[in-house]
């Protein structure tokens, strides 16, 4: 068992270089960098600002990388949505200047900002963050 499962991982390390095409399809990370596995629901500007910033130091972003993805949590639970606009309002204490500032910080990086948001009833952590909108 032990001598297959090493010839499957060599056998997979010489075959990942096959995975890019002439043309360069599958060179560039699919979504880029996400907080959800490392962070879960414990995110802030700072977070974001800061490995935007090592995507570029480590030279990731010279590698492909393009995006910063804020996954969920970042939406205030208690206020949901402007009544005027019915857009999602952001967590001032975890975005004091809002998310339009962590994209511009981002942006001057080089790199994108992408964000999570659900048109269902709940989020991830299933706070129904959109039911104002349903109501």
């Amino acid at each position: 068992m032990l001598v297959s499962a090493i010839f499957v991982t060599l056998g997979l390390q010489s075959s990942v270089v096959a995975l890019v095409s002439p043309d360069g399809t599958g060179r560039l990370p699919a979504m880029g960098w996400n907080s959800w596995n490392e962070y879960s629901c414990n995110i802030n500007e700072d977070v974001f600002v800061t490995v935007a910033k090592q995507l570029v130091n480590l030279g990731l972003k010279d590698l492909g990388y393009q995006y910063v993805n804020i996954d969920d949590c970042w939406s205030d639970k208690q206020r949901r949505r402007d009544p005027a606009t019915k857009e999602l309002i952001p967590d001032s204490k975890k975005f004091p200047r809002g998310i339009s500032h962590t994209a511009e910080l981002i942006h001057s990086l080089g790199l994108k900002l992408g964000i999570y948001s659900d048109a269902g009833w709940y989020s991830i952590r299933s706070d129904a963050f959109s039911r104002a909108v349903h109501d």
